[in-house]
């Protein structure tokens, strides 16, 4: 870098010292605590195999966070510590990206690494140990190698082409590890291929090359591809991918990431009328581009109708989160993927020549962050990532007694007791039939309230407290319960008595 640089510098830096402090302020939620339990098995083997019972997510984060963990541990730090790396290393990637896409137009590409630097959502994920901020570094780092590639081929000529073989090679790589990171990459990677696919129709030359790229990142893909298949249509997937990596299973997730678990059905009409919009879109600029080739001003109408067809399945979606009231509960997360190009695309309009698109770059821009911000302010207003340490707290505080300890569902026991100062057994179950009140009773740390339950036993239960939240949606509260039997009335039989 130059001394022109120095801005894009001092953002870089401002950026990774936002992803990078305060890492263990808050306590693991459960989440992060599947991919502690995931990540903790004691050999590769065992680690693809919990993947496949117990997780929707390919398997790539995983098996990266069990040699993670061999060397660091699994402290809150070293378990996010990754995640803040991934994040770090994404904004370089975003700048070298914007350099490429807007060559001579500094401004446009620090407004893009500015908004990229202090964008509330790839801090929040930048600090959360699971997958989604190495999403958003693959998937950089594929395109920004692409272009890379394209520019360097235009400068290379005849004499050396070994750099672009090189940066192709690279995208194609990344390209494979984005779609066994998360399958949502899948979309980008499809969009990566056709990219491939337009300059393959415009060079000759490198034609060669580039088929070879898209045939080996299809091969490559093609276990993914072959276990989503093979569980939706015979249930028999490969050992090592997850049980629900359907078709219909990414389908399903992606739709609740955007529009959450709503039972009104004018949300997902809309959803379902974007994707089926952006598949036709895709499906037509793609076959016209592929049977035409780039040709006159048909290559540029195509990638037009190409990339109208990804503003339906990438964009309208998350409108349609951000304008129907209540559906923040997953979006987050989905906008951790379009920020990078959302970003890039106000840089752009920021450096434009025409005033009316530089103020309406500004109005977006504000509606971003703020967007951004609501998300965060009303998702985690929740506490959610202080939820299991504050119950922790709590319940040493306000058992004296020392009664038993049990944490429903069972697999979040080990999370409960995490954040226990004082040594204490605790006991796991799904099931509250399995509930055994004994002696002077026992405290219940539960996801539900269950107070019908409790009543149709006959078993007292007072709420300690229900100021404690947890997952993803308003209701589902985390209850701390002291419960105990009921005391029997005169001429009454106590439950289980004869």
């Amino acid at each position: 870098m130059g001394t022109n640089s120095w801005p894009a510098i001092l953002l870089i830096a401002l950026g990774c010292a936002l992803r990078l402090c305060a890492l263990g302020q808050e306590a693991l939620w459960s989440d992060e605590y599947y991919t502690l339990m995931t990540a903790q098995e004691p050999t590769t083997k065992a680690v693809l195999s919990h993947v496949q019972l117990s997780d929707p997510h390919p398997p790539l984060y995983f098996l990266l966070m069990h040699g993670w963990m061999m060397l660091a541990g699994g402290g809150d730090v070293a378990l996010r510590l990754p995640s803040a790396l991934a994040g770090c290393v994404s904004l370089p990637l975003l700048w070298w990206l914007a350099t490429m896409l807007f060559p001579g137009r500094r401004l446009a590409s620090g407004v893009a690494l500015l908004l990229f630097a202090v964008s509330p959502m790839q801090i929040w994920y930048a600090q959360e140990a699971r997958v989604y901020a190495l999403q958003a570094t693959l998937e950089l780092g594929m395109l920004s190698a692409l272009c890379a590639a394209w520019r360097r081929n235009g400068e290379a000529g005849r004499i050396n082409r070994t750099p672009v073989r090189l940066l192709l090679g690279a995208s194609g790589i990344l390209a494979v590890l984005a779609v066994y990171a998360h399958y949502h990459s899948a979309f980008l990677v499809l969009a990566y291929m056709i990219l491939l696919a337009v300059w393959a129709s415009s060079s000759r030359d490198l034609r060669p090359l580039l088929v070879t790229v898209m045939v080996a990142v299809v091969v490559a893909c093609a276990p993914a591809a072959y276990a989503a298949a093979g569980n939706l249509f015979s249930g028999k997937g490969i050992d090592w991918m997850p049980q629900n990596f359907t078709v219909r299973g990414i389908v399903d997730v992606w739709q609740a990431q955007v529009i959450g678990p709503l039972s009104s059905p004018v949300p997902q009409m809309l959803f379902w009328l974007a994707l089926g919009a952006g598949a036709v879109l895709l499906a037509l600029g793609g076959m016209t581009l592929l049977w035409s080739g780039w040709r006159d001003g048909t290559g540029r109408s195509c990638v037009l109708v190409i990339a109208m067809g990804f503003v339906c399945c990438l964009v309208l979606p998350v409108v349609i989160s951000l304008t129907w009231k209540h559906i923040i509960f997953y979006g987050q997360r989905y906008l951790t993927i379009a920020t990078p190009f959302v970003v890039l695309a106000f840089g752009a309009a920021f450096t434009s020549a025409r005033k009316g698109i530089v103020v309406a770059a500004g109005v977006l821009t504000a509606v971003l962050l703020c967007a951004q911000a609501w998300y965060l302010a009303d998702y985690y207003s929740y506490r959610q990532k202080h939820v299991w340490d504050s119950a922790a707290r709590f319940v040493e505080a306000h058992n004296p007694q020392g009664l038993p300890l049990i944490v429903r569902p069972a697999r979040l026991s080990g999370l409960f007791e995490r954040y226990l100062q004082k040594p204490a057994t605790v006991q796991g179950i799904d099931d509250l039939r399995d509930l055994k009140v004994k002696g002077s009773g026992l405290i219940l740390v539960t996801l539900s309230d269950t107070r019908g339950w409790f009543e149709a036993q006959g078993v007292e239960r007072s709420a300690m407290t229900s100021a404690l939240f947890e997952t993803h949606r308003k209701g589902q509260d985390l209850w701390v319960l002291e419960v105990r039997r009921k005391a029997p009335t005169a001429g009454t039989v106590p439950p289980g008595g004869t």
